[in-house]
């Protein structure tokens, strides 16, 4: 999917998210329980290439 600005990736994503809590009004909340990482990582999200791979740790 080719996106023409920055705006229809953050449309497309406020619609996503309205879908989600439609169906489940604490989805977010729930997803968010338990979890404490250590970090936190921004990258490129490039599917050729997890992030697992460069930065040699395991999944989770």
């Amino acid at each position: 999917m080719k996106y023409n600005s920055i705006d229809d990736l953050l449309r497309n994503n406020q619609t996503w998210v309205a879908e989600k809590l439609a169906l489940e009004p604490n989805y977010f909340e729930e997803l968010s329980t338990g979890q404490t990482p250590q970090f936190l990582y921004i990258g490129c999200s490039d599917s050729r290439l997890p992030l697992t791979n460069f930065t040699r740790t395991e999944p989770g």
